[in-house]
C-alpha cells in the first residue's frame, strides 16, 4: 500500500524534537521526503543518519528570511521539488511578566511565533503565491502550507475572506486524527 504522502517533498520547521519530530516521522512514514529545519543541529545530525535517504536536516533560524530563502533552496535542489511547508518552530517565548516583559523579550517570541510563519508563507522562493503560480504554470497542484497542530489550511474559495471561516470537524484521516480544521462556514 502507497503511504498518503508518497512521493511528497515536506519542511517541517522545528522538527528536531516535540510535535516537529513527531511530524516529521509521520510524513516519513507516510512516503514523503522530509527536510528538517531546526537550530538543535546534534539532534538534527542524529537524525539525518537515522533517515539517510529520503532526509535532510538543514540548519534554519526561522527568523530571519534569509534563512528560510536558503531552507527552501536547499530542499527543492536536494529533492527536487516542494510540496508541504508545516511552520511547526516554536518555544515558550519570553516568560516574563508583562508589565516587566521588555521589547527585546517581546520582539524575540513575536520573531519566533508569528513572524517565523509569515517568513515560510512569503519568502520569494518559499511564498505560497510563488509556489501556487508556479504550480499552475506546470499544471501540478499547489503545496500547501500548514501552521501548528490545526491541520491543514482551511478550504475556501478565494472570494471566502478568512474572517468567515470557522472551526468545524471534518472526517479524520491518518494524517489529521480526528482535530477540529477551520472550513468556511456551512451555506445557508
Amino acid at each position: 500500500m502507497t503511504g498518503l504522502l508518497e512521493g511528497k517533498v515536506a519542511i517541517v520547521t522545528g522538527g528536531t524534537s516535540g510535535i516537529g519530530l513527531a511530524s516529521a516521522e509521520l510524513f516519513l512514514a507516510q512516503g514523503a521526503k522530509v527536510a528538517v529545519a531546526d537550530i538543535q543541529d546534534d539532534l538534527g545530525a542524529a537524525l539525518e543518519a537515522k533517515h539517510a535517504e529520503s532526509f535532510a536536516y538543514i540548519h534554519t533560524d526561522v527568523t530571519d528570511e534569509a534563512s528560510i530563502e536558503a531552507l527552501v533552496a536547499a530542499t527543492v535542489e536536494r529533492f527536487g521539488a516542494l510540496d508541504v511547508i508545516f511552520n511547526n518552530a516554536g518555544a515558550a517565548g519570553d516568560p516574563a511578566p508583562i508589565l516587566e516583559l521588555g521589547s527585546e523579550g517581546f520582539d524575540k517570541t513575536i520573531a519566533l511565533l508569528t513572524r517565523s510563519v509569515l517568513l515560510g508563507h512569503s519568502t520569494p522562493r518559499g511564498s505560497s503565491r510563488h509556489r501556487a503560480q508556479a504550480a499552475r504554470s506546470s499544471r501540478r497542484r499547489a503545496p500547501q502550507a500548514c501552521r501548528g497542530a490545526g491541520g491543514p489550511p482551511p478550504t475556501r474559495s478565494p472570494s471566502t475572506p478568512w474572517s468567515a471561516s470557522c472551526t468545524r470537524r471534518r472526517p479524520s484521516s491518518p494524517l489529521s486524527g480526528s482535530a477540529p480544521t477551520r472550513s468556511p462556514p456551512a451555506s445557508s
